[in-house]
């Protein structure tokens, strides 16, 4: 077993504390400008970059609100997440350690003021990284227990992707890259009061065939979504399908046996200051799989904390973790800054 020595947890304890603090004063003292634009209240905007899905069509929780200031959006977003889950189960060994770098790139235009049209192309790089030490630091700093997952029987930021390897399974030690399937979405909004009601259908043609890289179907997808704001609080809703045409890398390398997902989310959001929102948000998915390996066939659970910024009337920024609380089909941890520009 891999020793950890970690003296420096309480140091790791209140630097959090004074990092968050800061952050906290430095946003709130930029605001007072941009009051009540519904471009800033709005759902988590998040992706499951775990091995398994972040190939697939990803369905967002959407706000009944379309941008405001201009007809056009650019939205740039990064994304550094740390995945380990070893298992041996029903007759199935495999690993799933891996550090994910993705690059998201989102056009979007307003057709009219209920309409909206994005274009999403991602790009990938997975490697073993160097968050593993982090992490684990990290667990050790908190004050009850937390499983590494695995972490503490293998070698810090290695990559390693197999799965019933001795049947031809997938068996991947070193790291890869690759530009994954562009998305399109239209966004539909029916009503937008205190209480608003959209709708989204997603495509995700089959364009590339790198393996964990792209998935080599062409998904579609549909959600409905609510929201209700009373106050300084805003509530959101989800619930979809995607549909998986083709067989598919998952199909042959890991046992994929359903061709859909259905997808719910629920959320909340608070309006600390003018310019400044915080929201958490679960997103929910059904598996595809049919492994034997349980958390591999249970549904995935993904928990999203962020924090909107508008330091301008047509910049607004986000910076969101994700974690995978107990499913472990999700990213064990994920961060994400995500910059999008209106004009």
């Amino acid at each position: 077993m891999k020793k950890n020595n970690r003296p420096y947890t309480r140091v790791l304890h209140a630097g959090l504390r004074a990092a968050l603090l800061a952050f906290a004063v430095t946003l709130c003292s930029a605001a007072g400008v941009y009051a009540g634009s519904s471009s800033l209240v709005a759902p988590v905007e998040v992706k499951n970059t775990h091995i398994l899905y972040i190939t697939h069509l990803f369905m967002p929780v959407e706000s009944s609100a379309l941008p405001q200031g201009g007809q056009n959006s650019i939205n740039l977003c990064a994304i550094i997440s740390n995945t380990n889950y070893m298992f041996e189960e029903n007759g199935k060994e495999g690993n799933f350690d891996i550090e994910t770098k993705a690059a998201l790139f989102t056009y979007s235009r307003r057709i009219n003021e209920s309409t909206e049209v994005r274009v999403q192309l991602p790009l990938y790089y997975n490697s073993g990284g160097f968050m593993d030490e982090i992490i684990e630091t990290f667990h050790e700093a908190l004050p009850f227990s937390v499983k590494n997952g695995g972490r503490e029987y293998v070698n810090d930021n290695e990559i390693h992707i197999w799965y019933n390897r001795d049947g031809g399974g997938p068996d991947i030690n070193s790291p890869f890259y690759g530009a994954g399937d562009p998305s399109l979405f239209i966004k539909k909004i029916f009503y937008n009061n205190a209480f608003g009601l959209s709708g989204c259908i997603g495509i995700k043609p089959w364009f590339g065939t790198k393996k964990f890289i792209n998935s080599n179907t062409t998904d579609a997808g549909f959600t409905f979504n609510a929201n209700y704001s009373k106050w300084i609080f805003t509530f959101f809703g989800m619930g979809g399908f995607t549909y998986f045409f083709g067989s598919g890398i998952y199909r042959e390398e890991l046992e994929q046996d359903r061709d859909w997902m259905a997808l719910f989310a629920l959320g909340a959001g608070i309006r600390i200051c003018d310019s400044v929102y915080a929201a958490v948000q679960f997103y929910c998915n059904t598996s595809p799989y049919r492994t034997g390996v349980e958390r591999m066939d249970n549904i995935t659970v993904l928990n999203s904390w962020a924090v909107r910024w508008q330091p301008s009337e047509s910049l607004i920024i986000q910076f969101s973790f994700d974690e995978d609380t107990f499913t472990y089909v999700t990213a064990d941890i994920a961060f994400s800054l995500r910059c999008g520009y209106i004009f």
